[in-house]
């Protein structure tokens, strides 16, 4: 329709109207059916956006938080593509079985949600661990002191 008048408008040869008219009537219909057509054409599905839980920018800080981490967006996935999907197009059925079942998604996820921790904070991981590693060799030291009855408080002090 915008086309159509603006062949009609050159076509005439004659400056019927202005610039002003010209850009309130093609220019500025023009440029908001363009991005409407654009916003229609990246429309955000609720799958789709449950994609977003796989960025690591959006793991959490602490493993605290990594527990209930996710659990939307994947329950989201996990009814997708763990169900039968069925789709017809131009009178044509296509039939889609799922790989995995939902449940099996979901516990998958909760121990891949931990790899992504790692990958995203290696460092809080790694003194988590020489700090858990610390704690286990003075558990393993102090029993084994007290398991052969040695004064503790003489090792201690050298």
């Amino acid at each position: 329709m915008i086309i159509i008048k603006f062949k009609l408008l050159f076509r005439q040869g004659v400056n019927v109207y202005t610039m002003t008219q010209v850009v309130a009537e093609l220019a500025v219909p023009l440029i908001h059916a363009l991005i409407h057509e654009i916003e229609d054409g990246f429309h955000c599905s609720p799958v789709l956006a449950g994609f977003r839980v796989f960025e690591l920018k959006e793991v959490p800080n602490t493993v605290a938080e990594l527990t209930t981490f996710g659990e939307e967006e994947m329950r989201r996935l996990a009814s997708h593509y763990g169900n039968t999907l069925e789709d017809v197009f131009k009178g044509h059925r296509t039939v889609s079985q799922p790989v995995f079942s939902e449940e099996t998604f979901k516990q998958q996820f909760a121990g891949f949600k931990h790899q992504m921790f790692l990958m995203r904070y290696p460092y809080v991981c790694f003194m988590e661990f020489v700090v858990k590693l610390i704690q286990f060799v003075l558990f393993l030291l102090t029993n084994f002191l007290l398991y052969f009855h040695v004064d503790v408080s003489f090792v201690f002090f050298i």
